[in-house]
């Protein structure tokens, strides 16, 4: 077999294992309403990576939660929230959200919880209504906004 043929093997080789890379560990999501508000717009695009941590402060792609009445009808396994990750496992909880109901009593983070909410709390379903939300919720880490 001659060089060539060799190197194009390869390089079919590394494309088609790139895109199984890829495949595995990024999403492509659309937003759909208007929770993420001003930062991201209903019909927007997010570019995430698969996760199960991230940084406080970073957008995050979430599983919904367990009760169907806390989310709208449709495919379960398919709608994920994007959320702002706004305290992790051990931090404080902001002070601007501790008079919440739901976080009220709560001075730290739950380990194994994580505290999320919505750019636009009008109209966004996050901790201020369900508390701290297990870990096992985290789903992606967006990297990029379009």
């Amino acid at each position: 077999m001659s060089p060539v043929w060799i190197a194009a093997a390869l390089a079919v080789l590394l494309v088609l294992g790139g895109l199984v890379w890829a495949r595995r560990r990024l999403v492509l999501v659309r937003v759909d309403g208007p929770s993420m508000l001003p930062t991201l717009a209903d019909g927007a695009q997010v570019l995430a990576r698969r996760a199960r941590r991230a940084a406080t402060g970073r957008l995050v792609l979430l599983a919904p939660p367990a009760e169907p009445g806390a989310v709208r009808a449709g495919d379960p396994g398919r709608l994920w929230f994007v959320k702002r990750l706004v305290a992790a496992a051990g931090e404080a909880i902001p002070a601007e959200l501790a008079h919440y109901p739901a976080l009220a009593g709560h001075a730290t983070v739950p380990a194994g919880h994580l505290v999320v909410t919505g750019d636009n709390p009008a109209e966004s379903y996050d901790s201020r209504q369900e508390g701290p939300i297990p870990v096992t919720r985290l789903r992606a880490v967006v990297l990029l906004t379009r």
